[in-house]
């Protein structure tokens, strides 16, 4: 008896209704979408073993989403078309490698073509290795399995976004990497993901070992810090840029937010709030972003600190923009962030900057020159970095919460 599910992509009423009774009768279970929005959901929803799908012009960006999704990459393709559809047929066969049936295709055609992709998927994951979800099986699950197995072989995880790879040896964690995290750091992120998938395979040459500590010892860390999050979060969700006007933070801000957040100038005064100038997703977290520009030689010890007094419980931590162009204003950041951190015992970042162009590597206010003006050790975190680009804008954040949590944004 065939336990395989179908995904039928068919327009076609008429023939939707033949295969689904050819497969059917076979033992197949057969699930029906209309067009690409519902399959789409039903792709997320189950483990599939194959799609049969009547192409159209939506079609090279479906298949396009397919082969992103880690866990969905060797899942086979069958498309059905028509005599005169030649060009979407090539861009779709451009995309991945698919078989192909020209309708009217005879039900005993589509039958055996199904049956021969089954065949070399179960070939190709006899050769992956175990693969899924894991909002099915959580990475705390796959490290207790590959532990009590005694596996070795390249765990790739991915979110969709983001892809790493965790490899073990003898069941132990020998090394872990996560788009510049390295160790355990990359473990405590990976521990975080609660959607995305997952592909075991068989390690293939010695890797460089970068774990130093055991599988129970990473777990029991990994759910402190995640527990340790859980009540950050409900507590703490501010984050304040500070900077002398024109250092960066605004200019950090609005890339973040993607332009949708309206900058206004705020009058400073003891008896207003802080100007919230944005909200970013962190997770599971919505964190609330405050900038605060103040004029060079300015006093914060009045104003600044009134206005931040009823949200001092709620920050998570500040950044501190400085023009990197602008040596002279180094003093000045020197006496911001010696107020500010006499003020707040919370995570700090600091950041230089040259708003509105890109950064080169000859500016005349370098990373150890910064360090030694602000009289910091060489763990203080100093960023170099050009606001108005999105990477370079998410690290500066992620940087920030590298420090509290190593979470990412």
């Amino acid at each position: 008896m065939n336990s395989s599910k179908i995904l039928l992509i068919e327009r076609d009423k008429y023939a939707a209704i033949k295969l689904t009774a050819l497969f059917t009768k076979s033992g197949f279970e057969v699930l029906q979408a209309h067009n690409i929005k519902e399959a789409a959901g039903l792709c997320a929803l189950h483990n599939l073993d194959i799609i049969i799908l009547d192409i159209d012009k939506d079609s090279p960006d479906f298949i396009k989403a397919l082969k992103k999704e880690l866990f969905l990459q060797h899942l086979p393709l069958l498309l059905l078309a028509d005599n005169n559809q030649e060009s979407e047929l090539l861009t779709c066969l451009s995309i991945a490698p698919c078989d192909y049936s020209i309708k009217p295709a005879s039900l005993e055609d589509v039958l055996f073509r199904v049956n021969i992709a089954l065949k070399k998927k179960r070939e190709i994951s006899r050769e992956k290795g175990l693969s899924g979800k894991l909002s099915e099986l959580s990475l705390v699950g796959l490290i207790q399995i590959m532990e009590m197995e005694n596996k070795t072989g390249n765990l790739r995880l991915s979110d969709g976004s983001k892809n790493g790879n965790i490899f073990f040896e003898k069941g132990q964690i020998i090394r872990a990497e996560l788009e510049g995290l390295e160790g355990e750091a990359a473990i405590y992120t990976f521990l975080t993901w609660r959607d995305g998938s997952f592909i075991l395979e068989s390690k293939k040459g010695s890797v460089m070992k970068n774990v130093a500590i055991n599988n129970q010892e990473i777990l029991m860390e990994g759910m402190r810090r995640i527990d340790e999050w859980e009540r950050l979060k409900k507590e703490r969700s501010k984050i304040i840029l500070i900077g002398a006007a024109g250092s960066g933070n605004t200019e950090l801000i609005n890339t973040l937010t993607g332009g949708s957040v309206i900058l206004s100038n705020a009058q400073l005064s003891s008896d207003s709030y802080p100007l919230e100038f944005g909200r970013v997703r962190l997770k599971d977290a919505e964190l609330l972003l405050y900038g605060i520009s103040i004029e060079d030689g300015a006093s914060v010890e009045d104003e600044i600190y009134t206005l931040l007094e009823s949200i001092s419980r709620e920050m998570l931590g500040y950044i501190l923009f400085i023009d990197n162009s602008k040596p002279k204003a180094l003093g000045f950041a020197r006496y911001l962030l010696s107020s500010f951190t006499s003020h707040y015992n919370v995570p700090f970042v600091v950041v230089l900057t040259k708003p509105g162009n890109m950064l080169q590597e000859n500016d005349s206010l370098s990373i150890d020159k910064a360090r030694q003006g602000l009289k910091l050790n060489k763990r203080a975190p100093i960023i170099i970095s050009n606001p108005r680009n999105r990477d370079d804008a998410s690290l500066v954040l992620n940087s920030l919460l590298d420090i509290v949590m190593r979470l990412e944004v």
